[in-house]
């Protein structure tokens, strides 16, 4: 069926729910459990949970986006995907030709 939106339940899984209660826990604790084993923690790694804790969540932000060509509509929940899809959209088409 086109144009039917399924959403993603990432707060069901495992993963999403100890990051969710215990990653804050986690950062405050690193520097005396972990940092001498480990060294020091890397900023990306806060930067990936929060990314992923964020995504598919429609309370941190969505855009509804519709086709000119066929009015298919789409939710999109990342804004990533968003910049992505005005970029595809704006590209001039291109046909190659071999020869």
């Amino acid at each position: 069926m086109a144009g039917f939106y399924r959403p993603r339940h990432p707060e069901r899984t495992v993963l999403y729910r100890v990051l969710f209660h215990h990653f804050d826990r986690f950062l405050t604790e690193y520097e005396s459990r972990f940092e001498r084993e480990y060294f020091f923690f890397r900023p990306i790694v806060k930067e990936a949970v929060e990314r992923y804790l964020d995504c598919g969540n429609p309370h941190c932000g969505f855009a509804c986006i519709r086709s000119p060509d066929c009015g298919e509509e789409r939710l999109l929940l990342d804004v990533r995907q968003l910049f992505a899809a005005i970029d595809i959209a704006a590209r001039p088409k291109v046909y190659y030709q071999r020869g």
